[in-house]
């Protein structure tokens, strides 16, 4: 039988290019989920651990919760609606008089100076076409500060889970005022290109806005913006 060892070369060949391919496919797949548990690791570490209730300007909860980014800390500041009038660049967006629950200040360093951080936190009854009119006077409010604005998006954010968390989102890069400190420890107004954001969920009977306004300039610096997104990923209800 001179063709059987020949056929047995044959044989063991196609067993190993078939292992082969199956150890391919088992290769390229835990690299992928590696890349993807490394991706959760790096968005999980913008993040605090614990999760900060949302409550309306009495400190009556929301019925939702979102864990902020950590650059969010003991330095930052919470700001009322009612300081809004003293405190018009950095209570609420500047130009826009929303009613807004409350709102986070932080200050963070760029070159000698510091440039502030927001988060805004607000909400609004949630009635039948409330979502569209909601959306139709913060459009109106933008457009009288802010030319050529985008228009409103459903936007998937990825919890840590692998989950989707839509917004009903609008996002806007332009040239706007924020309070800096210079190094003297004087606030003043400058116009820098910034990133404002507006994110709408509903919950139960209200619509949650979650804001987020920042100089573009620092964003590399504070992880952004995957560390907001990822804090919008890891939105909930209670």
């Amino acid at each position: 039988m001179p063709f059987a060892p020949l056929r047995r070369a044959w044989l063991l060949l196609l067993l190993i290019a078939i292992g082969g391919c199956d150890l391919g496919t088992y290769g390229a797949r835990y690299q992928e989920r590696r890349g993807t548990l490394e991706t959760r690791a790096r968005r999980a570490a913008h993040l605090h651990s614990a999760y900060q209730r949302l409550d309306d300007a009495a400190g009556n909860s929301l019925g939702a919760q979102i864990r902020l980014p950590k650059l969010f800390d003991g330095d930052s500041r919470r700001l009322s609606p009612t300081q809004a009038e003293t405190m018009p660049q950095q209570a609420v967006p500047p130009g826009m008089p929303l009613p807004l629950s409350y709102t986070y200040e932080r200050y963070v360093s760029s070159g000698d100076d510091q440039l502030p951080i927001y988060v805004y936190v607000g909400s609004f009854p949630m009635a039948e076409g409330e979502a569209e009119g909601l959306e139709a006077r913060l459009d109106a409010l933008v457009a009288a500060v802010i030319t050529d604005a985008p228009r409103w998006a459903e936007v998937p954010y990825e919890s840590l889970d692998g989950e989707a968390v839509t917004f009903r989102s609008l996002k806007i890069s332009a040239a706007q005022p924020f309070m800096v400190i210079d190094p003297s420890g004087k606030a003043e107004s400058r116009t820098l290109e910034g990133q404002l954001f507006f994110h709408l969920k509903q919950v139960g009977d209200k619509l949650i806005l979650v804001g987020l306004r920042y100089p573009s300039q620092i964003a590399d610096a504070i992880g952004f913006p995957e560390g907001m997104e990822a804090s919008l990923g890891s939105f909930r209800p209670l």
